[in-house]
């Protein structure tokens, strides 16, 4: 039998690296990133105009919470402006209640509202049994 010999392969001498996959991971971590950040704030209703306070502290968490906006002219809305009653609001702070008692409510009121409609709201929470109850304000600048 003959015996054959094999030539070694070449040295390459600077290997490549394709960076076209990792840019795309990075991309790809960042869009989740800023898709996911945006889900955990809630979101800014433009028909509110917040009232300035001069203590106003920004909270540490905004888990557990129902967030109902006031509006000028006394009807009341959810975090995406729909519209809501207060009956809506009654049967989504009792299911919250049930489920978590720690459960704050979250009131943006528009600094034009009657204090009635934020009255009848707050009357609607005691009855429902919240026990906190958090106002948005802006914050006053020195």
């Amino acid at each position: 039998m003959k015996r054959r010999h094999v030539q070694p392969a070449p040295i390459e001498e600077s290997p490549e690296v394709d960076m076209s996959p990792m840019i795309d991971l990075v991309f790809l971590l960042l869009i989740f990133f800023m898709t996911s950040s945006s889900m955990i704030t809630f979101l800014k209703d433009s028909k509110v105009e917040l009232p300035i306070a001069e203590s106003a502290q920004v909270p540490k968490s905004v888990k557990s919470r129902l967030l109902v906006n006031v509006y000028a002219e006394g009807s009341y809305g959810d975090d995406r402006g729909s519209p809501m009653s207060l009956a809506d609001v009654k049967r989504d702070m009792q299911g919250l209640v049930v489920a978590n008692p720690g459960f704050r409510l979250f009131i943006r009121a528009d600094r034009r509202s009657a204090h009635r409609s934020v009255r009848e709201l707050l009357d609607v929470a005691r009855d429902v049994g919240v026990q906190q109850v958090i106002f948005s304000t802006f914050t006053a600048k020195p």
